[in-house]
């Protein structure tokens, strides 16, 4: 038996869709200039400082609105923010990378609270990357309950294979972690992993 999917997701990038009436007239008018390369990137560095206040809230609840009724799914990647930009940059990347993330978060926890799905992901491999972006959604604001659906239930939906993974039911296929502390009080908890059952088998830490 096939069965037809409809798959959506969105990575977040900046973008003119939410932004303030006055500063997507600079973006438009800013596209059709002649600008050279270091004039470009200076002007969009200048956009991402300003962080939060690029952010025109009526259209992140028009967005969300949207996605919702669509099914799309989120993925914010908000870690990966830490790699586009070295430590040592100068101030205007600094505001600039401060404002990217802001921003992201922002992002994130608005369209969450409004009731879109996010997935936990990652645009690098990271054998830890997975728990870095859940610590950068709870800082964001996103709540752990939302955060470990967006883990587990949200991926397998997404896929098209919640029937068999995603969640603890009878007849799923399912790897256990067994912590030590409770991620819905903090998500950090989600590394004190005390065991794991792993294709049926028990493993230690």
């Amino acid at each position: 038996m096939t069965r037809s999917v409809r798959r959506r997701v969105v990575t977040y990038s900046f973008s003119a869709s939410v932004l303030r009436d006055d500063l997507k007239r600079q973006v438009e008018a800013f596209r059709n200039s002649r600008a050279d390369p270091p004039t470009r990137q200076e002007f969009v560095f200048g956009i991402m400082g300003l962080g939060n206040e690029t952010v025109a809230p009526d259209r992140i609840a028009a967005l969300a609105d949207t996605w919702v009724r669509s099914g799309v799914h989120f993925c914010p990647t908000l870690s990966v923010v830490e790699k586009l930009f070295p430590v040592d940059t100068p101030e205007t990347t600094r505001r600039a990378k401060a404002g990217l993330t802001a921003v992201g978060g922002h992002f994130a926890q608005e369209l969450s609270a409004r009731g879109v799905k996010l997935l936990v992901g990652q645009d690098y491999i990271d054998p830890d990357g997975a728990f870095k972006e859940m610590e950068f959604l709870a800082r964001a604001g996103v709540s752990p309950l939302e955060i470990l659906r967006g883990a587990t239930l949200y991926p397998a939906q997404f896929l098209g294979v919640a029937d068999r993974f995603g969640t603890l039911d009878r007849g799923k296929t399912a790897d256990i972690l067994i912590r030590d502390a409770n991620p819905l009080e903090r998500i950090e908890n989600v590394r004190s992993t005390w065991r794991v059952i792993y294709n049926g088998k028990a493993l230690s830490r």
